[in-house]
Parts: C-alpha cells; structure tokens; sequence
C-alpha cells in the first residue's frame, strides 16, 4: 500500500519513492535524478551512509543530491550508479526498475570484491555446495 507523507521541501512524497513538488513544478523535474537515487537506495535497503561508501563520497553530499540541493557532476553520477547496481542511464531517465528475482546477484558481487582471495575461494566453495544441494533435493529419491 502507498502512503503519502512529506518529503524534506514540505511537499508530497507518495511512497517515499515519487518526489513531487506542487509549489514548484520546475524543481521536481531538475530534481528527476535526485528522486530516482533516493528510490533506488530505498529499494536495495541501503542507507545515506552506505551509498556514500559505496560511491566514495560523504552522506551529506548524497543527501544534497537527492533533494535536489546539489546536482551531481558526471563522475559522481557515475560513481552513484555503480553503488546502487544500476545504470547512469537508470538515473537520468528516473526509470528506476524493481528488484527482480536475482538482484542479490550484484549485492553479493558486491560484498565479495571487498574479501580477500581466501575468503572469495570459501565464499565461491560455499556456493558450489549450495548448488550441489539444491540439485540433490530437485531430484526423485530414486535419482539420488
């Protein structure tokens, strides 16, 4: 179910996801990119913080830009776009897409880069394991 509540300007935010401005128009269309990266965080769970990290960047400026106080340059953009696991694309269009099945693909990808070798190898062995498992159980008894 959608709620409406009020976003940091005063003005509506339906679902925490939509940035809508009824006083100024104008501003929630500049805006557009700012509203798509706060849906996207939203969406993935992330926090300011997080998205900072991720984006080698401070949560302050994160927050700038997604209430519009600030527009991103190009790098950052950039920067932005790969900590939310989509396309700069994505953000300029304000066409930010569900999370679909398999989206913990690049949450774990994600993860695992920061591990060192050893660790990748256990989280790779572990996965193969997974793998094998659900295989097992897929099959008849007499499979087996």
């Amino acid at each position: 179910m959608l709620s409406i509540g009020q976003n940091e300007k005063g003005g509506a935010a339906l679902g925490a996801d939509i940035c809508w401005q009824p006083d100024n128009m104008a501003h929630a269309r500049q805006n557009k990119i700012g509203c798509a990266i706060r849906s996207k965080r939203k969406a993935l769970g992330l926090t300011l913080s997080e998205v900072a990290a991720r984006a080698k960047t401070t949560q302050g400026a994160v927050s700038h830009i997604e209430r519009g106080v600030r527009k991103p340059s190009a790098e950052m953009l950039a920067r932005l776009a790969s900590a939310l696991d989509c396309s700069v694309d994505e953000l300029l269009t304000g066409l930010v897409l569900e999370i679909k099945e398999g989206a913990y693909m690049s949450r774990i990808i994600n993860a695992v880069k920061v591990f060192p070798p050893s660790i990748q190898k256990q989280v790779a062995d572990y996965c193969d394991f997974l793998r094998h498992q659900t295989r097992m159980s897929s099959k008849k008894p007499s499979e087996r």
